[in-house]
């Protein structure tokens, strides 16, 4: 609609995306799509935001936007960056003076920056002698490569209860049927299963492994989630 003058430039402020959705299904957008928005942003100058608050630090690389080929002008982050932030490119501080950005999202106490810092540094740069030496991003896309051959195997095994799914790193969405049914099944079967999305026939759960998940971890969690598959499957048998 701004290719065609429907909207006029001047009514945009910004475009905000959340290239992996959170609570609408942790499903990731399609990169060529994005491209295409974000070159349309940059001819009509208009600002580029990334809600990443989701996504930072969980799918393999810091910012899921290296994933998919941009670059924006405005990044929001949360959740595994311990404190809220919002970074901007440097040329934008000549419009933020001192104090102007003092609230929410504008930092926190001197401990809450260190402690995110640090949280920061060691995601990735610490070398783990557990990984044999590499860093916790290393480790995310390996284990992601891992995760992705379960959940094919998975789907292979109950192709009438998993649907689909996808992701990166340790961030993931499936698409189930019976999710109700299925995640109060696995809660009494110890395994904390959670929704997303809108409910439905065919409706999603969302799957985090952290950074440092070891192999045998992601097998435990595969484990307890077929016997839970196995067990819906026997009750329509």
């Amino acid at each position: 609609m701004l290719a065609d003058g429907r909207i006029p430039r001047e009514l945009v402020a910004c475009f905000v995306t959340e290239a992996f959705q959170g609570e609408g299904g942790y499903r990731l957008a399609d990169a060529a799509w994005l491209r295409g928005v974000a070159e349309l942003l940059a001819r009509h100058g208009i600002l580029f935001l990334a809600d990443e608050i989701q996504s930072f630090g969980r799918t393999g690389r810091p910012f899921l936007c290296e994933h998919l080929g941009v670059s924006p002008d405005i990044v929001c982050l949360a959740k595994a960056a311990i404190v809220g932030m919002t970074i901007a490119r440097a040329e934008f501080a000549k419009v933020l003076p001192t104090g102007w950005h003092a609230n929410t999202w504008g930092g926190g106490k001197i401990f809450d920056n260190h402690y995110a810092w640090t949280t920061l540094d060691t995601y990735l740069h610490h070398k783990d002698p557990v990984f044999l030496g590499r860093t916790y991003v290393e480790n995310q896309r390996i284990k992601g490569e891992y995760v992705r051959s379960n959940f094919a195997w998975l789907k292979e095994q109950h192709p009438d209860l998993v649907l689909d799914f996808g992701g990166l790193g340790g961030m993931w969405g499936v698409t189930v049927k019976r999710r109700e049914e299925l995640t109060a099944l696995a809660w009494r079967r110890g395994l904390k299963l959670l929704g997303c999305g809108p409910s439905g026939e065919e409706s999603r759960l969302r799957i985090l492994f952290l950074s440092d998940v070891l192999t045998r971890e992601v097998d435990h969690f595969f484990e307890a989630f077929h016997r839970v598959l196995g067990e819906l499957d026997s009750r329509v048998a």
